[in-house]
This record gives structure tokens, sequence and C-alpha cells, in this order.
């Protein structure tokens, strides 16, 4: 606050604004990227904190404003080291407001443009997830079939699995489900998805 230094107070209400998204304040760190982009529009750190406002609004809820903020950062900043990571967000918004076609195609420029292979196989399993939400099922099976051949070894296989697991599962196709959550048991890494393929699995 006391800082005649712009650079130096854009820098600390950028970390106390990151502190209050990392502890869930989103509405606070809300606030402060708002001031910031209000203040010090030419500050040097304006792309991120751009971002973040975007990332803010989408943890708080607020996915249509995500979605708003998020475009305008992406046609802004086109070469922007976010930007997988916005376009992902715009796509995950879009599937929260059930457009559903529309986060089609955001999660399909996402994983042509990332970098990061982690990023480009989530965008690959929301493409067939929301084909799947689009009652496009074969095609969505086919796609979800494809991927879990593709990222065997992925973070994103857990969750590849699953959706295969829950679509037999409600067809009660069952030994078909029972061999995917198998899978998911024999081969997830984070607790969380086993416990859920064995609650599953249990019924």
């Amino acid at each position: 606050e006391n800082s005649k230094d712009e650079s130096l107070k854009v820098s600390a209400l950028t970390e106390i604004a990151g502190v209050f998204l990392e502890s869930g304040e989103n509405k606070k760190a809300i606030g402060i990227y708002e001031d910031i982009l209000r203040d010090y529009p030419d500050s040097p750190a304006i792309e991120a904190i751009t971002f973040y406002l975007g990332t803010a609004y989408y943890e708080q809820g607020d996915f249509l404003n995500s979605y708003m903020r998020l475009r305008s950062f992406v046609t802004r900043y086109p070469q922007s080291p976010y930007k997988a990571r916005a376009l992902n967000l715009q796509g995950l918004g879009l599937k929260s407001l059930a457009r559903f076609q529309d986060a089609y195609e955001i999660f399909k420029q996402a994983a042509k443009d990332a970098q990061d292979a982690k990023l480009s196989a989530r965008a690959e399993f929301e493409m067939a997830d929301c084909l799947y939400s689009l009652g496009r099922i074969e095609e969505a099976l086919s796609r979800l079939e494809y991927l879990r051949s593709k990222y065997s070894s992925s973070e994103v296989s857990s969750a590849v699995l699953w959706r295969l697991a829950e679509h037999y599962f409600r067809e009660n196709t069952l030994d078909l489900s029972r061999r995917y959550l198998l899978d998911i048991i024999q081969s997830a890494r984070e607790g969380s998805a086993r416990d859920d393929a064995y609650y599953l699995l249990g019924r």
C-alpha cells in the first residue's frame, strides 16, 4: 500500500491475490485482479493477471464470466504460455454451461495447440466427453477406446476408463464395466480413482 514503486506494488498485490486463489477465497482474488487491471493497465505482468482473473472466475463457479475473460485473453495474447490452459478452462466453463458443441471446438483447438502432453491428453479426453454429452455415443466410445490405448500410462487414463465403465454400467453390460473398473484399480495413480472404482464394482 505504501510503496511508490509500481512494479513492486503490482507484484505484491499479485502474490496476495494468488494466496486468496489458493485458499479458495476467489471473490477476494477477483477483486484484487480487477483492481490491478483497472489501476495498472500498463504493468509488464498484466498478461498473467488477465489469465489468473479468468481462472478465479472459473474457480468461483462464474463460468460465463470466466469464459468471456479467457476468450478475450486468448485473442489478445495468442502466443502466451498460458494459452493452452486458458483454452482448457474455456472449454470446461462451456461444458458447465451445457454448451457442449462450443466446448468441443475449444478443446479441439487446445489439443492442437498444447505443448504440454498432459494438457493435450486432457483436451482430447474432454472432446470425447463432449461428444458423449451431445448424444454421439458410438463416436465418443470409439474415441475413448482410442485414448485408452494412446494414453495407457498417462494420468488421463483413469478418467477414460471411468467413462467407459460408467457407460457400460448404465447399459447393464456389467462384465465389460467390471473389466474397466479392474483396470482402474490396478493402474490408478491416485487413491480417489481406486475408491470410486471399488464402489462402482461393489454396485
